[in-house]
């Protein structure tokens, strides 16, 4: 049979028939499309185990479709994790670098010299973020105008001559791509919106707005999800705040946020020891960037002091209000929560 599914094209040999058969041999030199009679001249006969019927060529065609959807889905994937780290990055970096009036006035003095330090490192910092990673970024953008120049020069056909199922796999590519960007854009526009209102105006319940809009888009966007625990935490709302600070958890096990929020969440439920575990994890991943260590305000330090004196534990819990105050030392609460301690501690000798 020399048609199939309406799929008839003459051999281009001429008087030839129309094509039957076609050859996947790698090294074959010959038309790898053609008839009867180009085999009976002999033409593929060392490679007949490469040979293939139209049904068996639609096929392999459709399989090949599959596995260049396949490489384009990674290449999106790759895309796509690029631009999550960059946008954590982004955030990192104005978490770190920029700072509102509001922002400024709720440190202290000791804070505020703190932050200058950072502040005044930042050009070491962008040399060598930069010093590392445009070569890399060049290198990158090197290969793959390569490759798209090879895919170019592989064309034997004019595109005005392709076939209709090719260029609309093309366009439906395009398009596919170009939706994903869209969406990438639009998730980082609705947090940044959701994190600004909950940084300079503590608007939490605004900033949730955004936040959901953001998840609705991409319910897998780390820096929404830990924001929404955030925001949740803040009004009040324990339960769900850990429900989505575990969320982001799954995808980023070592941010220390998300296992903040956590603890304190469990704190004021009154379960102290499950909070202290899940502090410590926070310590053990980060025990020396002061700053990621804040949660309203305050140190882990202070959290932990509180759970240990809530469960009468207090030499140990004067030990991490000190350790706050070494921080902070005009912090109130570290200081009421050392001398509650050290009351209790000589109350309970004197009833020895």
């Amino acid at each position: 049979m020399n048609e199939i599914g309406g799929f008839r094209v003459k051999c281009s040999i001429e008087q030839h028939e129309f094509i039957e058969l076609a050859c996947l041999n790698k090294q074959c030199k010959a038309n790898r499309i053609y008839c009867h009679q180009c085999l009976k001249k002999g033409d593929h006969i060392a490679h007949l185990q490469d040979q293939k019927t139209l049904v068996e060529l639609i096929n392999f065609f459709h399989e090949m479709e599959q596995e260049s959807e396949n490489l384009i889905s990674k290449l999106c994937s790759i895309i796509n994790e690029l631009k999550e780290l960059t946008l954590e990055l982004n955030q990192g970096l104005r978490k770190k670098y920029q700072f509102s009036k509001e922002r400024l006035q709720k440190q202290n003095a000791r804070q505020l010299n703190s932050t200058l330090d950072q502040i005044i490192q930042f050009d070491e910092f962008k040399t060598g973020l930069l010093t590392e990673l445009e070569p890399q970024y060049n290198n990158l953008i090197n290969k793959l105008k390569r490759q798209i120049k090879d895919l170019k020069l592989d064309q034997k056909q004019d595109i005005n001559k392709q076939q209709p199922f090719s260029l609309l796999i093309e366009q439906t590519n395009k398009y596919q791509y170009n939706k994903q960007q869209k969406e990438i854009d639009k998730v980082e526009e609705l947090f940044q919106k959701g994190y600004r209102l909950q940084l300079d105006n503590s608007n939490y319940r605004r900033a949730l707005e955004f936040i959901d809009s953001a998840l609705s888009i991409n319910p897998n966007h780390f820096q929404s999800l830990y924001l929404k625990a955030k925001c949740l935490y803040m009004l009040g709302d324990l339960n769900t705040a850990i429900i989505w600070a575990g969320q982001a958890l799954a995808i980023n096990p070592q941010h220390v946020d998300s296992l903040q929020i956590i603890g304190e969440s469990i704190r004021e439920m009154g379960k102290f020891e499950e909070a202290l575990k899940i502090f410590d994890k926070a310590l053990i991943i980060n025990p020396n960037n002061d700053f990621s260590l804040y949660l309203k305000g305050l140190h882990i330090y202070i959290y932990i002091g509180k759970c240990l004196q809530s469960l009468q534990k207090y030499q140990e819990a004067i030990i991490f209000y000190k350790k706050s105050t070494l921080i902070n030392p005009q912090n109130l609460l570290s200081k009421k929560g050392i001398i509650e301690c050290e009351r209790q501690t000589h109350k309970n000798k004197l009833f020895r």
